[in-house]
């Protein structure tokens, strides 16, 4: 009942999204932010300050950023390269939604391995955010779930910029989800890396 509320509430609610990412981080080695090692993705956005980059397992470029505000709420943002899978079309920006989509399919197998009780897809949807002159689609998903009888609400906000997949996840207890800033936070994260000196390593 509690999950059903909670999804009817964020559909009718609100207009933001989630994320999530299936991709697994090496617990070693991690790194301590640091301006040298994150150029491209900036040390603070709003309350949200950079506390370490994880590299991805079994990648050479590949990276996970964490970021906090203080609350409980965990914000991770990934840059990672577009996989051949999705690159269908001449359009690149299409893209972004064939990969976005996967974090739906990704539900039922993790039912399945026992990582959370249920789900239910609260709604996703493609639009477009404006950077400087151009236009940049992103691929907006919100999920509720329920883990361990808790029940939390997963963001995904996806992008293709710098020629890589920025993807911002994170998981937002129920209590209080619609007043996250998650929204503003991954416009703003996708903004910044979009316009940022990429000629910095």
């Amino acid at each position: 009942m509690i999950l059903r509320l909670l999804v009817s509430s964020t559909v009718v609610g609100v207009a933001m999204a989630a994320c999530s990412h299936a991709v697994r981080t090496a617990p070693a080695p991690m790194h301590p932010a640091d301006s040298s090692r994150t150029s491209r993705v900036p040390m603070q956005v709003g309350r949200y300050r950079l506390t370490r980059r994880d590299w991805i397992r079994g990648t050479q470029n590949d990276s996970a950023y964490h970021f906090t505000d203080g609350s409980p709420a965990r914000v991770t943002v990934f840059l990672y390269a577009i996989p051949a899978d999705v690159q269908v079309g001449p359009d690149s920006q299409s893209w972004t939604a064939r990969e976005g989509k996967k974090f739906e399919e990704v539900q039922p197998l993790l039912v399945q391995q026992g990582v959370m009780d249920m789900y239910r897809l609260a709604f996703a949807n493609s639009e477009h955010i404006t950077v400087g002159n151009r236009a940049i689609m992103e691929h907006a998903t919100a999920i509720a779930v329920r883990r361990s009888g808790s029940v939390a609400v997963d963001f995904q906000y996806l992008y293709l910029v710098a020629g890589q997949f920025l993807k911002i996840r994170a998981t937002v207890p129920s209590e209080g989800w619609e007043r996250t800033d998650v929204p503003t936070f991954a416009r703003e994260m996708a903004r910044r890396v979009a316009t940022a000196d990429t000629t910095r390593q």
